[in-house]
């Protein structure tokens, strides 16, 4: 079976989902503490805390500051700042492609969030 996670970083993900059941939590994002990359009004720019590290040289996650499951469950607010980040992120050369998982393969059903990538691979 392909995955997209390191042996090591498989290992300390099946780890942490021994201790921690809950996945809805917002706490799953901030495994590595309380690390912000970039800061928005309803958005954060975090490290992945379990990176896709097999596949990517960088992982990062945009996720909203309030916890909805689905990007349409976003304020007009949320929305239109996403939007921003979005046009912002597309302009720049820190990523190069931008990952968002459909629910069978999210491991974070209810806080939406999309992976800002690099891969390793071109």
């Amino acid at each position: 079976m392909f995955t997209k996670r390191t042996k090591k970083t498989s290992e300390k993900y099946l780890q942490h989902l021994k201790t921690h059941k809950d996945t809805s939590s917002q706490n799953q994002f901030s495994v590595n503490g309380d690390t912000v990359l970039k800061d928005f009004t309803y958005w954060d720019i975090v490290p992945a805390a379990f990176p896709y590290d097999r596949i990517f040289s960088k992982h990062h996650l945009l996720k909203p500051k309030r916890v909805f499951a689905s990007l349409s469950d976003a304020t007009k607010e949320e929305l239109e700042e996403y939007m921003h980040i979005i046009d912002m992120l597309e302009k720049s050369t820190e990523y190069e492609s931008l990952l968002q998982n459909f629910a069978p393969a999210r491991s974070i059903q209810s806080h939406f969030h999309v992976h800002l990538v690099v891969w390793k691979i071109h």
